[in-house]
């Protein structure tokens, strides 16, 4: 992930007294166990990376139009995951009879700008907010938005009797320091939506990919990391380190792929998965010479799992860069394949190919962790201030289904298995385990 993004957010109580914090200059609501974002996907174009010259550190590239269902993030993702971290397992499934993989093209980093939140909590409260941070209701009524000391704590209150209290949700993503001058367009709303409790697929969701710590196995994935030039992809001045082979330790790089080792990776420290399946141009476009390129996790039906704990940094010097800052974030593939950190030409994040973040603590040593999207979705995407509790002691198993327009974060109970399958039935269990603590954004 990287950037500094303001997200622009009023809450409104409908029902009962709620509070929210001001912590690190991020706003922490109520914590959930679920969080469901509908109304994904829509009709845009992203700038693909065609081609990266070294000698002359520039990169080229051609707008890419795309529409429907859970569009760009039907597209390939590669996940990724950043220490201090304990991955126990990690799995993705598809539907039965699934067609064929779509083609893929080129990705960039992490990035976040002024976004508009319109937030259902607990399916009771929503609000609707301008670019400025200023809630809409009724004939669009403005309300002046709090001044925020991002080294203080402030508790928002929102009372049953209406009382507004608005507040710019400052999400900082300790990658690219780069802020954007304008925000999205206003959200409208109605009614607060009730969650879709459904999926669409047919039949069951087979397993296409798994990784086991504990048997150090793993099937239908690589594992890579940032560490190019080092036994496997490349190094120059221009663009710095391309992809790598993530070596078992996940810390170091490897000549060729590895499965990752029962570990904890520490601070600052990143892997990624990917498929196993390598790069055509066909399947992915345009990829940084010399990398090891492989294809992303495609389609707009797909259910990543994890168990994984999220300990605190006991091995790192605190103050280091990105310290005890755990997070997994899902990305198109085609942004690390060309640069994940360095010049915005050369990554189609900027303009927009998305990236989502799923569990990420945001602050050293923060103990709770917040969603965000990020595409150009209504300008910059969406967030979600209700958060879920970071696994500090212990693990915490977690699935992502992504079905057509609507993606669902919902933390699992311990004793759920990852088997080769997963049935429609014990997906609605899931949702209606999580249900009574939950929030929802339509997007």
């Amino acid at each position: 992930m990287l950037r500094t993004v303001s997200i622009f957010a009023a809450l409104l109580a409908f029902v009962r007294a709620d509070s929210c914090e001001l912590s690190g200059g991020n706003y922490y609501c109520s914590e959930v166990n679920q969080i469901q974002f509908s109304g994904v996907g829509f009709a845009g174009s992203y700038n693909r990376v065609t081609d990266m010259n070294p000698t002359s550190g520039t990169c080229q590239s051609t707008p890419f139009s795309f529409e429907g269902p859970l569009a760009p993030f039907d597209e390939g993702l590669s996940v990724h995951f950043r220490g201090p971290i304990e991955l126990l397992q990690f799995g993705v499934y598809t539907p039965s009879g699934s067609p064929a993989k779509r083609d893929l093209g080129d990705h960039h980093v992490h990035r976040r700008d002024p976004q508009l939140v319109t937030e259902y909590r607990d399916y009771t409260d929503f609000v609707t907010v301008d670019q400025f941070g200023n809630l809409l209701t009724g004939e669009a009524a403005a309300v002046a938005t709090a001044a925020q000391d991002p080294s203080a704590v402030t508790t928002v209150n929102t009372e049953a009797t209406l009382e507004l209290a608005t507040s710019v949700l400052n999400y900082n993503f300790n990658h690219q320091a780069e802020s954007s001058a304008t925000g999205p367009s206003v959200i409208t709303t109605q009614a607060p939506p009730q969650a879709t409790a459904s999926v669409s697929a047919n039949g069951a969701w087979q397993k296409a990919a798994f990784y086991d710590a504990n048997s150090v196995s793993s099937s239908g994935l690589t594992f890579l990391n940032n560490l190019g030039g080092q036994g496997s992809g490349v190094f120059d001045y221009a663009f710095g380190n391309s992809l790598s082979y993530c070596a078992a330790d996940g810390v170091n790089a490897a000549s060729s792929p590895q499965t990752l080792n029962k570990v904890v990776v520490p601070s600052n420290k990143e892997f990624i998965i990917f498929t196993d399946q390598q790069c055509s141009s066909a399947t992915c476009g345009y990829w940084r010479e010399g990398i090891p390129a492989y294809r992303g996790f495609e389609g707009n039906q797909k259910i990543f799992v994890f168990e994984f704990t999220m300990p605190s940094e006991s091995t790192v010097p605190a103050g280091s860069f990105n310290y005890d800052m755990p997070a997994i974030w899902l990305l198109n593939a085609q942004i690390p394949r060309t640069l994940q950190y360095g010049l915005a030409d050369c990554s189609c994040w900027a303009s927009g190919c998305g990236e989502f973040d799923l569990f990420e603590v945001l602050t050293a040593g923060e103990q709770r962790m917040l969603a965000t999207m990020h595409d150009k979705q209504n300008g910059n995407g969406a967030g979600c201030s209700s958060y879920f509790t970071r696994p500090t002691s212990g693990t915490m198993k977690a699935a992502v289904v992504m079905d057509n327009g609507v993606v669902t974060l919902v933390r699992l109970d311990d004793s759920v298995a990852f088997g080769e399958s997963i049935s429609n039935d014990q997906i609605q269990q899931w949702f209606a385990a999580t249900k009574g603590q939950s929030a929802a954004v339509q997007v």
